[in-house]
């Protein structure tokens, strides 16, 4: 994404009262170390890594649904 990345997004998404229950999935195609990926995960995102075909895309989309809000 340009200017921002996944991590300032959901920073971004969080801070916000009206979408910090949003679900979110992060779909990189970067190498992430540990600690940047729990960060994520603490902020409630869902972490996948690339390659990622359309039928992932499905199953974590109605994966997020069936939890609503986090």
């Amino acid at each position: 994404m340009p200017y921002i990345n996944g991590a300032g997004f959901l920073y971004r998404v969080r801070a916000n009262p009206e979408s910090r229950h949003i679900p979110v999935a992060l779909i990189t195609g970067m190498v992430l170390d540990d600690l940047t990926t729990r960060e994520l995960r603490d902020l409630g995102a869902e972490v996948w890594f690339k390659p990622v075909w359309i039928e992932d895309v499905v199953r974590i989309t109605r994966g997020l649904l069936s939890k609503g809000a986090v």
